[in-house]
């Protein structure tokens, strides 16, 4: 890749301020007729009409309704805001209505689907999908659309099994916007042109422009009324788009460097083709061990809609290409199942992550099958006090105590996100169950002595193999929660299988330990934090007195030893003194390896960029600082 195509986008300024009044656009669009649809269903801002009283309402009208009050009583488990809860559900339902328009738009853009939004003259001013629909089932389209709903259900019913959290049914998908509202959408998306949606970084900015003014209200807020941020409002304000020579820069000198480390002379990652910012210091490279490109670990605890994964997708399949073991076709699928891994507290922006990822793996292998997307939302809500002592009870006792800890640290996940405290917990369960279980083993190989007894074989509750068991065991539960709502026809229920099964997953992600940790963090100072949030991060980090300073520190944990953590922050953690007591355990454990001073503290939130692995002190080696502040490419400095 030539010096020229490091560029900090793709897409001018002109096409990106077409994006930015589209999406605000839409937005307003759906946002306004899916308050209009919910009255139709008794749902106000400040009231529901009790059920019994919508007459007007068909039977499947009224299902629709009480999957609407499962949502809503969701949110107020969270918020216990009437309001608040409203307005999340309003919000939360506009992303993913928009985000499935949005990624329709991307992949047959790509020739990845079915085309199913673009009208051509052709096909009597519709889409191929429209118009297939209407001469192979015609009776079908014997709606108010013509049948375009129809094509839009079969269009996400084919991408649902391989991008589940984007297309798969939910609360959030219950209430059908009007038919003109949903085609005029269509049509703004339509008139982006194809150049725009074939960009890599559209999706991106899809993401930054949907929140760009409830951020603006948030900070008017914040002045005016001293607001403190809390619940959704933190995904909310925190977001912010990370440029792409960053994020290459970040990617190329973690995961890059730590391939080069492995395969020294055998690889050609540091060629200005692969990764173009990658050009360490001969002495700051370490001797490490080689792993199978499969088992590398990369996280973004933080991951918005995608940057950091997306880039290091193509990172890493040159990593495959070298290897040389896994048929060029398979490697997409084989990156998503295996290396890459994500988690934001926004779950409309996982759905782009999602999207963005299979973007990229269809673009790359067109036929080839998508099994898993490891990217989770830290959103989850456990409502119903009784349903949860039902599933306590019909566990096991290893799997009870892992879920009640899950339970309580999760509490407040919607704010905490990748902060929360489990891990240790989670290991401490499995240590004392593994003891317990080894002590009854002992007790029963005495007693066979006497009564001819075998030894009874403790359960291997320690490291990935007793996690494991208990994953099993708990997504065992959790598919026959499911089964069980579906048969109630329980809106309320489903909701909280589906809960479950997103708390077990998560705790997945956080229970590894990862190679490459790459994050631009959230930022928010304690003086805004809301009072949960403030008192959470106040006991559990050194670096409280903001979010980013939280996320160093916790970005170091998720890494494993020798392993590489590469973020772009604020430079105010290396001097402030509301930071001395991070100082010291950063020098102590994190060996700072390359850094880049990029801006002055008060041009932005994003100053410094630095790599830096996770060793201890006397295995440091030497670093690199590049100060670039008066340099007028960013680009060519960072090289």
């Amino acid at each position: 890749m030539s010096t020229a195509e490091h560029q900090e986008g793709g897409l001018s300024s002109d096409e990106r301020s077409e994006i930015r009044s589209t999406i605000l656009e839409a937005r307003g669009m759906v946002e306004d007729d899916l308050t209009t649809q919910l009255e139709k269903y008794g749902v106000y801002e400040d009231e529901r009409m009790p059920l019994e009283d919508l007459g007007h309402l068909s039977e499947e009208e009224k299902e629709v309704r009480r999957r609407i009050d499962a949502a809503l009583e969701r949110e107020m488990e969270a918020t216990e805001d009437e309001g608040r809860s409203y307005d999340n559900y309003v919000k939360e339902a506009t992303k993913t209505k928009l985000n499935r328009l949005v990624a329709l738009k991307a992949l047959e853009t790509r020739g990845l689907v079915t085309e199913t939004l673009v009208r051509r003259p052709e096909y009597g001013d519709r889409s191929y999908m429209h118009r297939t629909v209407s001469e192979v089932a015609g009776e079908l389209c014997e709606t108010g659309d013509n049948g375009l709903g129809v094509a839009l259900e079969l269009a996400y019913e084919e991408l649902s099994e391989e991008i589940g959290v984007l297309f798969e049914e939910d609360e959030y998908t219950a209430v059908e916007l009007d038919f003109k509202v949903r085609e005029d959408v269509i049509e703004l998306l339509n008139d982006l042109g194809d150049d725009v949606w074939e960009e890599d970084e559209a999706i991106g900015w899809v993401y930054q422009y949907f929140g760009e003014k409830e951020r603006e209200e948030i900070d008017e807020r914040i002045d005016e009324e001293n607001y403190k941020v809390q619940d959704t409002d933190i995904a909310t304000k925190t977001q912010l788009f990370t440029p792409r020579y960053i994020v290459e820069w970040m990617v190329d000198n973690s995961l890059g460097r730590l391939w080069l480390e492995m395969q020294g002379e055998g690889t050609n990652i540091d060629d200005e083709d692969n990764c173009f910012y990658l050009a360490p210091l001969e002495e700051s490279l370490i001797d490490r061990e080689a792993k199978d490109v499969r088992e590398i670990k990369v996280l973004d605890p933080a991951c918005g809609s995608g940057h950091m994964l997306f880039y290091a997708f193509d990172v890493l399949y040159e990593m495959y290409l070298e290897q040389g073991d896994v048929p060029e076709s398979r490697i997409p699928n084989e990156i998503l199942k295996n290396n890459l891994y994500g988690i934001d507290i926004d779950p409309g922006v996982v759905q782009l992550t999602a999207l963005s990822l299979y973007v990229k793996a269809k673009s790359r292998a067109p036929e080839t099958e998508i099994e898993q997307i490891n990217v989770v939302p830290a959103d989850a809500v456990l409502v119903n006090g009784d349903k949860k002592r039902e599933v306590l009870d019909g566990l096991g006792e290893l799997e009870r105590r892992v879920v009640e800890e899950v339970w309580e640290s999760f509490e407040n996940i919607r704010e905490y996100g990748s902060l929360v405290r489990i891990e240790e917990k989670i290991d401490e369960i499995l240590e004392e169950w593994e003891e317990e279980s080894f002590e009854f083993a002992e007790d029963q190989t005495r007693l066979s002595d006497s009564g001819g007894l075998e030894g009874q074989a403790s359960l291997d509750s320690s490291g990935d193999d007793g996690w494991n068991t208990v994953k099993e065991e708990l997504l065992e539960k959790v598919s026959g929660l499911a089964e069980e709502a579906l048969e109630h026809n329980n809106p309320v229920e489903e909701m909280f299988a589906d809960e479950v099964e997103k708390s077990v997953r998560l705790l997945d992600l956080f229970l590894y330990d990862y190679d490459v940790v790459v994050s631009n963090p959230p930022y928010l100072t304690s003086g805004k934090m809301g009072s949960d949030l403030k008192k959470f991060v106040k006991e559990n980090y050194k670096g409280s007195r903001d979010l980013y300073t939280a996320f160093i520190e916790k970005n170091g944990e998720f890494a494993e030893e020798e392993g590489y953590v590469s973020m772009i922050t604020m430079e105010t953690f290396m001097y402030l003194y509301s930071f001395r007591g991070l100082r010291p355990t950063l020098l102590s454990e994190m060996n700072f390896v390359d850094v880049a001073h990029l801006e002055n503290r008060d041009e932005g939130y994003m100053n410094v960029c630095y790599s830096m692995r996770k060793s201890e002190e006397g295995n440091h080696v030497q670093s690199r600082f590049n100060r670039l502040v008066n340099t007028d490419s960013k680009i060519r400095g960072l090289k």
